[in-house]
Order: structure tokens, then C-alpha cells, then sequence
């Protein structure tokens, strides 16, 4: 697993960012409505030979369910909030996208 370091002497990526905040789950994931895909056939028999039978002439359809999942947020305010917290350096990926945008200069 990812032992955390205390120096901060090199830059940690922002995949290694991302895998400790991913550590605290319920701090950084939110709840949403997702759609599952699940084969469902299409007509059934109550006798288990008919409903072979009737698989196969009939087939299945794809059919989604709706399920509550927990999905990490991990944005760009998301990882800079952490980053402050746990007084980590931000890594050099977020540091030159933002220096080509012209949001932050050092």
C-alpha cells in the first residue's frame, strides 16, 4: 500500500494524491443515482424445461436498473483543499496546467 511520507521532499504525483484521498471515502465521495445494465429474459414458463426452451427462442433484453452508489469527487478544488490540509505541495501536473492557463503564477 502507499505509506505517506513526511518530508514532502519530492513531489508526489497527482495519481498518489488522488489514491490517499481516496483512503478517507466518506469524506470525498458523493451519492449518486447510476444505471446498471442487467440481461433479463424476455418471456418466462413457470417449468424450468419450457423456460429453457423459451430462452432460447426468445432471447434476453438489456434492462438498467437504478442504483445509490458512492462515486469519488476528486476536482480540482477537492485535491487543492487537501493538499492545504495535509500540507502537501501541489504536484507539478496541476502546477503547469494552471501556469498554462494563467490562473497561478509562482
Amino acid at each position: 500500500m502507499f505509506t505517506v511520507q513526511n518530508d514532502w521532499s519530492d513531489y508526489m504525483t497527482l495519481q498518489e494524491i488522488a489514491e490517499m484521498m481516496l483512503q478517507e471515502v466518506d469524506r470525498y465521495a458523493v451519492t449518486k443515482e447510476i444505471e446498471v445494465p442487467k440481461m433479463v429474459q424476455v418471456r418466462k414458463h413457470k417449468k424450468w424445461r419450457i423456460n429453457k426452451k423459451w430462452a432460447k427462442r426468445y432471447g434476453y433484453k438489456l434492462v438498467y436498473e437504478k442504483k445509490m452508489a458512492k462515486v469519488a469527487d476528486i476536482t480540482l478544488d477537492n485535491v487543492i483543499e487537501f493538499c492545504q490540509e495535509k500540507n502537501i505541495p501541489l504536484p507539478d501536473e496541476m502546477l503547469t496546467q494552471q501556469n498554462d492557463r494563467g490562473e497561478m503564477s509562482e
